[in-house]
């Protein structure tokens, strides 16, 4: 073999190497992209419009085609909502539709808020929370609380969750601890419900 053709060959394979670890690196081909019929998106734009409005849609909602995954006869559906300016609004929408587009309403739909009917401004950020929980007389606990802007499902709609631990040991059998955790509106700033919790 030439000394010509082994530095071919030599440069060749490098060349291919390197779009090799160049196409894994930008995801060439969006391998990991599930590809979504336009009618389901259609369908699920329309479900998730139903209950917050067009505009509030187009302006924080936005399709995950990355995670949203072909799955049985239909797709895991999950949208992207953020709201700018407020980021503490930084979560996931989910649900399920067959084939045709329709919505399995048996199945869990998590995230969506409903703004037709609530007011959807999400004005309660995590310091004004902390104050109405301190304003109801929430236990203060031995430790500072935890928070989470969340998406209570008993309530059908996003809350800040405020958690207090009244005690807590770590011993042989492991973590114990329990106080409460008041749910509180992110919009209104209304408390709806103050629970209790525990690890034995």
């Amino acid at each position: 073999m030439s000394k010509f053709l082994k530095i071919l060959l030599l440069g060749l394979f490098f060349a291919n190497l390197f779009l090799i670890n160049a196409c894994s690196i930008c995801n060439c081909g969006n391998k990991n992209q599930t590809e979504i019929p336009d009618k389901i998106i259609e369908e699920s734009n329309k479900f998730i419009t139903s209950q917050t409005g067009e505009e509030f849609f187009n302006n924080n909602i936005s399709l995950n085609q990355h995670k949203t995954i072909k799955r049985d006869n239909g797709y895991i559906m999950v949208y992207d909502f953020r709201i700018s300016g407020k980021e503490y609004v930084n979560k996931e929408i989910s649900f399920r539709v067959d084939s045709a587009g329709n919505i399995m309403k048996e199945k869990d739909i998590k995230g969506i808020p409903d703004c037709l009917n609530n007011n959807c401004d999400f004005s309660i950020d995590e310091l004004k929370a902390k104050q109405i929980a301190a304003d109801n007389n929430f236990e203060k606990g031995i430790k500072d609380w935890k928070t989470d802007f969340v998406w209570n499902e008993e309530h059908g709609q996003y809350v800040w969750a405020i958690q207090s631990t009244t005690f807590e040991s770590n011993g042989l059998q492991g973590y114990r601890g329990g106080g409460e955790i008041i749910f509180i509106d992110a919009s209104s700033g209304k408390v709806l419900d103050t629970k209790g919790w525990r690890v034995n």
